[in-house]
């Protein structure tokens, strides 16, 4: 991180992938420079260079599925950052929801493809659905120290089905 703060982004790109081959539970170099990009651009006051180091956060992205195309932790990650994107282009939240097809196909059962689906449909205003999403991440993830955000996104999306008194009352029993 330091390096890439410094502008020394080559050495820093080194430094993430020999990172990733040591850890590998970790991001992908490709996902890692994304999220650095991503941080700077919410740092930049000017919206102009704002957009511009959002731009090159989606192309340090691409850059790591098309490196690794069966890599879950690109696949998810990219999802995830299209859809906090998509407030700066609603294009962004059609392509985070093919992201997450692809990373259900790579690795259906993970916690993070039920969160980023329920949070969709939350968005959407489909909270029926995203009810569905955020039962299954918190039942499946009881004894994870992160549930905590399942329910609490169940808990809205039950709040949210206004004139069911069944939903209210379980929303403050959870």
């Amino acid at each position: 991180r330091m390096l890439f703060m410094l502008d020394k982004r080559e050495e820093a790109l080194k430094e993430l992938q020999q990172s990733y081959a040591d850890e590998p539970e970790g991001d992908p170099a490709g996902v890692a420079m994304a999220k650095l990009y991503t941080n700077k651009a919410m740092q930049e006051k000017d919206l102009a260079k704002q957009r511009e180091q959002v731009a090159k956060a989606k192309e340090w992205f691409e850059y790591a599925l098309k490196n690794d195309p069966k890599s879950y932790k690109a696949h998810i990650g990219y999802a995830i950052w299209l859809f906090d994107m998509a407030y700066m282009d609603k294009a962004f939240l059609q392509l985070s929801d093919e992201e997450l097809k692809e990373s259900i196909k790579l690795d259906p059962k993970k916690f993070d493809n039920k969160i980023l689906r329920g949070l969709m449909y939350r968005w959407a205003g489909n909270y029926e659905a995203a009810e569905q999403e955020f039962e299954a991440a918190w039942k499946e993830n009881l004894d994870k120290p992160d549930n905590f955000f399942a329910q609490n996104q169940l808990v809205l999306s039950l709040i949210e089905q206004k004139g069911n008194p069944s939903k209210m009352q379980r929303a403050v029993q959870l």
